[in-house]
């Protein structure tokens, strides 16, 4: 069973307005890149792009208290989109994609967030279900959206929901 030192740690919308969910600290870049490396076939976005990307306007993110689970999300006039959801092959199956979700759906008011937008790979029936739970659903495809290794193709599914 999970405890409060397995809940989100890290929340922070760039735009200036802090809401900590647990021990607000900025996590390391180089982390979160060998995180995110480790969660997909296609491209990893780099230490580099996960420093912009905290120090932009218009950003919130947060990770789990382990650094093993991490939720990116930009956002601006009413809606946002949900950049990245990813947890440590290791740590899955433990409910800390769905609590970085539950915390993010919980700040997104606070945020004059209305509405959301993500994007997933049609095959990943884990994650599909995980937002169909928080009540997301199809708003569109992607033909061939993801290059996985081997150069297999798959399309994305546009998801949506409101708040």
């Amino acid at each position: 069973m999970r405890g409060p030192a397995d809940s989100p740690t890290n929340s922070r919308a760039s735009s200036g307005a802090g809401f900590p969910v647990g021990q607000p600290a900025q996590p390391d870049a180089n982390d979160l890149a060998a995180l995110h490396a480790c969660c997909f076939e296609t491209r990893a976005w780099s230490a580099a792009e996960f420093a912009a990307l905290m120090d932009k306007p218009g950003i919130l993110f947060m990770t789990s208290h382990a650094g093993d689970g991490m939720i990116f999300a930009q956002f601006g006039a009413g809606e946002a989109d949900l950049l990245t959801v990813a947890v440590h092959p290791d740590s899955r199956r433990a409910g800390i994609a769905a609590d970085l979700l539950d915390a993010f759906l919980k700040v997104c008011p606070q945020n004059g967030i209305q509405e959301i937008f993500l994007e997933v790979g049609a095959f990943n029936s884990a994650a599909l279900a995980l937002y169909a739970k928080a009540g997301f659903s199809e708003a569109g495809r992607r033909k061939d959206y993801y290059q996985h290794a081997g150069g297999r193709r798959e399309d994305a599914l546009i998801l949506r929901c409101a708040i």
